[in-house]
């Protein structure tokens, strides 16, 4: 561990970088009309590649938040303690801690969905078209990046930003990160709760 976390912030980069590079050239490829090289083949927009696009845009939202948070993390130096733990940055760490958990439920339930639509292509080859057209198709990805933010609500509740005061010099300052909360008991929801009504956030 103590070798690998001086590279983690490079190897993150360079795995987002390709990650999206490659994921944008994957929804090009799968939602063209017309293919370049082969022009009187059949267009490759079908109700699993159009289930596989959704699946590429999820995973390359987890990596969009990911590249920048791993290169202030990990790869950014001399940062002063109020400028790594900024506001701003804690707001960011936060929406990047709910769009990642969202984004990889997106990605979950959309794989599941292929797999039954695999299932019952190889089952029932004489039904699945009809079953499985581009109509369903649709409403199903819109279903799951619909349904999935709000199913992540829980989690939402398990997190926070909690303010932090240093005094290093003469000029008080303040940090902010994010605070993840054990066991969401009936005690600490109705602290939560408080919380938020206290910040005006509800």
């Amino acid at each position: 561990m103590d070798l690998y976390l001086p590279v983690h912030g490079w190897v993150s980069v360079f795995v987002c970088l390709f990650g999206i590079i490659a994921n944008i050239l994957n929804i090009i490829v799968l939602t063209s009309v017309q293919n370049l090289f082969h022009p009187h083949r059949k267009e490759m927009i079908s109700p699993t590649n159009a289930i596989l696009t959704g699946l590429a845009v999820a995973d390359m939202l987890v990596m969009t938040t990911y590249f920048p948070y791993s290169i202030h993390n990990f790869i950014r130096y001399g940062l002063t303690e109020s400028e790594k733990y900024s506001k701003g940055w804690a707001i960011f760490t936060l929406i990047h801690a709910h769009s990642s958990i969202v984004s990889h439920t997106i990605s979950i339930w959309l794989t599941v969905i292929l797999a039954v639509w695999r299932y019952i292509a190889v089952s029932f080859p004489t039904d699945s078209k009809q079953w499985c057209n581009m109509s369903r198709a649709k409403c199903v990805i819109v279903f799951i990046y619909v349904a999935c933010p709000i199913f992540c609500l829980p989690n939402y509740l398990t997190f926070t930003i909690n303010t932090y005061y240093v005094n290093h010099t003469d000029m008080d300052t303040y940090t902010y990160k994010v605070y993840y909360i054990h066991g969401l008991s009936a005690n600490n929801f109705h602290q939560l709760i408080s919380y938020l009504q206290q910040h005006r956030y509800i």
